[in-house]
């Protein structure tokens, strides 16, 4: 049997989704056929089933090959001491790390702060998108000046020369800004991606009649793992919070907060930290902020100042 009466017969018994097509005993009729289902072995379909598997299947590693994996991994600091040894050093490389929380909890704080860090490094390459109007080359140079970090001229045009700004309005301009940047990286060090912010592209596009929206969502979803485990980069974005209107909290007596995007994104990130600013603060702890680890590691707190604190 030739590829092309293979994909025939394929097309002939209703199997058109890769998924059905994993899920379908070979040689078993299909409710579209009573004449045979996939053939048992041709060399078209061991093609396609090593494809599938080559692209799709995760990898498997042994120990030594995790342990030699995670001596290789790069941390990118988010100068803020705390939070950084409450990540074992800091953001990790070839990871997608969510940052959640409510308005003006930190988030915008915490990406600027660490494009600023990574930049003021030798080997540091930022790259900014911005669907937020956020990012502006004053709020860097006031982070640098608080970590007190001499701004002789060129010091500050260096920083600046390695943050590379996106602006983008909607989720299919952030796709166009991601592919360039998975074509254009390669194998990059110390190579931070951040989106502040990812809800604001993708919500608008879920619920009601956006019919696209979740095969949008799921879609970036991938092009983000997809970038962090080809290119080495770490992949750091916002999300908004929403109510939780679920029975525990209902029933509590107060409604507490979620990140937002659903369940659907709920296990897209590798780490999930939700920012909170601490209630009942004293004068002295003005501004100050928790964050949370809430998914991809030990449940852990730091609490830091967005504004303050800022080491190079």
């Amino acid at each position: 049997m030739s590829e092309g009466d293979w994909v025939r017969n394929l097309d002939e018994q209703g199997i058109w989704t890769v998924e059905h097509f994993l899920t379908q005993e070979r040689g078993e009729p299909t409710r579209h056929s009573t004449q045979g289902g996939i053939p048992q072995s041709t060399p078209a379909l061991q093609a396609l089933t090593a494809h599938v598997q080559r692209n799709c299947a995760p990898a498997a590693a042994n120990g030594c090959q995790l342990e030699e994996q995670l001596r290789r991994t790069k941390f990118i600091r988010t100068g803020f001491q705390r939070v950084d040894e409450m990540l074992g050093g800091g953001l990790r490389g070839a990871q997608v790390t969510e940052i959640t929380g409510a308005s003006s909890s930190g988030k915008t704080q915490l990406c600027l702060t660490t494009a600023a860090v990574l930049g003021s490094t030798s080997e540091g390459r930022v790259f900014y998108i911005d669907s937020t109007n956020s990012f502006a080359a004053a709020r860097v140079a006031e982070i640098l000046t608080k970590a007190r970090r001499s701004q002789q001229g060129g010091s500050l045009h260096q920083t600046l020369s390695k943050i590379h700004v996106y602006k983008v309005h909607d989720a299919y301009e952030l796709q166009d800004v991601l592919e360039g940047l998975e074509r254009f990286l390669g194998r990059q060090n110390n190579a931070l991606i951040i989106i502040d912010s990812l809800s604001l592209c993708i919500a608008p596009l879920l619920g009601g009649s956006q019919i696209q929206g979740h095969a949008v969502m799921t879609s970036i979803g991938k092009m983000l793992h997809r970038i962090a485990s080809e290119t080495g980069a770490a992949i750091l974005y916002t999300n908004h919070t929403v109510a939780d209107r679920s029975q525990e909290t209902m029933t509590s007596g107060h409604m507490e907060c979620k990140p937002a995007l659903g369940h659907t994104w709920r296990s897209q990130p590798h780490l999930r930290i939700q920012l909170f600013k601490e209630v009942n603060q004293s004068h002295q702890e003005e501004g100050k902020v928790l964050a949370r680890v809430l998914h991809g590691g030990p449940a852990m707190e730091a609490s830091f100042y967005p504004g303050q604190e800022v080491r190079l």
